[in-house]
């Protein structure tokens, strides 16, 4: 990939502190103030180069991390607000307590899928942890 050269020029002026908080943040992820910024401004995520006990991290790895933290939450939710509903449904009807048995084998296997979904993602989670910790 041929990068282009940089040739715009855009003045923009910090607070002593802003310019102080910008050269120590640059420098804790190993780019200069100028690249920092342009990486902020432009979207992307700078790498995060703090030392976790002997391990590096990018701030990319952390926000995937984060969201697939996310998804488990939301698999979790949609499996108890389906029971829930399920649950309600049959109190109202006077039906007692919702068991395994009382759902159709589709939906079952739903269940199941969205489980190993959510055990598999919390597996490879603790891994990374693991590894950063």
């Amino acid at each position: 990939m041929i990068k282009a050269k940089k040739t715009e020029r855009i003045t923009v002026r910090f607070t002593p502190d802003e310019r102080t908080w910008l050269a120590e943040t640059s420098n804790e992820n190993g780019v200069s103030v100028s690249r920092y910024i342009r990486q902020v401004s432009l979207g992307e995520l700078p790498q995060i180069n703090k030392k976790l006990n002997g391990c590096s991290i990018s701030q990319k790895e952390f926000l995937d991390l984060y969201k697939e933290v996310n998804m488990v939450g939301t698999n979790l939710n949609q499996i108890a607000k389906k029971l829930n509903i399920e649950s309600a449904r049959r109190k109202l009807n006077g039906e007692g307590e919702v068991t395994i048995i009382d759902f159709p084998e589709k939906r079952i296997k739903n269940f199941v899928k969205m489980y190993d979904l959510t055990h598999s993602t919390l597996s490879e989670i603790r891994t990374l942890i693991r590894e950063v910790v």
